[in-house]
Parts: C-alpha cells; structure tokens; sequence
C-alpha cells in the first residue's frame, strides 16, 4: 500500500516571501509502533521534522522524505494550518520557565518542534479535519453533508486526504455542537490543529 498526498496537499501551500517571509509548514516524519515492521517501546517515535519555506523547498526534498518513510517504516504528516515563526518563539520564552522550572534542561532540543507543532500563524485561513475511518463513498458523502449543514451553512469541504484506514475530510471550521448532535464523540474525531497524512508506504 502507497499513500502519496504530496501532489494534493502542494496546492494548499501558500508563500510570500516578499511580503510574509514569518511563514512555514510542519511536516513531521514518525515511526508508529502499531504498524508492521515497526518495533519501538514507545507509541510514536520522530524520526526527522521539516520546516517548509517555499515550494522550491517542497519539491526538493520530496524524494529524501519518501526515502525516509521508507527505510525507516514511518509515516510523513503535513500541518495544513501554517506556521509562524514569530509566534513560536514568543511561545517559546513561556515554555523555556516550565523547562527551568521542571528541571528538564536537556529537552531544549525539542523546544522547536513542540512549538511548531502547537502554534498557528496568527490571520492563517484555519482549517480542521474530520477523521474518517471508512472508505464507504455514501458514508463520507453523509458525513460532508453533515458539516455544510453545521453553521456557517455553505460548503465547507475543502479536500479529501486519504489515509491508511480512510480518509481525512479537510473542512473549514464549523459549528461543533450541531455536529455531536449527529455523531457523538468518539464517533467520528475532529482534529482543530492536527496534521494530515503525506506519505506512507507498507
């Protein structure tokens, strides 16, 4: 099985260098301990992190993070929702007092990714992902009408991501609480800031 998001997600990559060089995208490489071949103690281990600049970049390390995922079983994940830079390190000054004060020095090195990994730029047009694990066409057909129906009424549906058991449906945000209404929680799992298969090979 090949999962190949990369051609998908490029086209929601958006740069100004001249006017907006504060922006980024996070895209994490993570070996997954329930997928075959893969034997770690822990649930997720990192293997590498990349910050995205500019498509020029995107494209020129395309192949090494497909290498990547590759020789070490893992899966590449994109955060749709861009990054600033600005506002991870006035983020960061808060957490560096929490690492001081934990006594957890040597968990500087993290800092970074811990702080792309949270922080939207602040303007970015948000979107969010509803979790599909069914690649039933009627049922995600369902669950999109479901979504346009939420407040702000219209369609909401920006993209259909797949994934290794069904599909992220990338959404603008909408109104929650109609939502549950239909699908409780732990029906189906709306992520607000969590990032979207790019790449996974089996």
């Amino acid at each position: 099985m090949v999962i190949d998001n990369f051609d998908k997600v490029r086209k929601y990559l958006v740069f100004d260098r001249d006017n907006d060089p504060d922006t980024f995208y996070y895209v994490q490489i993570l070996q997954r301990r329930k997928d075959e071949g893969v034997t770690i103690k822990k649930n997720c281990k990192m293997i590498r992190s990349y910050y995205i600049t500019s498509l020029r970049y995107w494209d020129d390390h395309e192949e090494q993070i497909k290498e990547l995922c590759r020789t070490f079983k893992a899966r590449a994940y994109v955060h749709l929702n861009p990054r600033s830079w600005k506002k991870c390190v006035l983020m960061a000054f808060g957490e560096l007092a929490t690492y001081l004060r934990s006594n957890q020095c040597s968990s500087l090195r993290k800092l970074t990714e811990e702080m792309a990994g949270k922080y939207i730029a602040d303007g970015a047009n948000k979107t969010w992902i509803v979790d599909i694990d069914s690649k039933d066409e009627n049922f995600i057909n369902e669950v999109a009408d479901v979504v346009n129906d939420c407040m702000p009424k219209g369609n909401k549906i920006v993209d259909l991501i797949p994934t290794k058991n069904g599909y992220h449906l990338i959404t603008k945000p909408f109104n929650l609480m109609e939502f549950r209404k239909v699908y409780r929680e732990g029906e189906i799992d709306i992520q607000k800031n969590n990032p979207t298969l790019l790449y996974y090979e089996n």
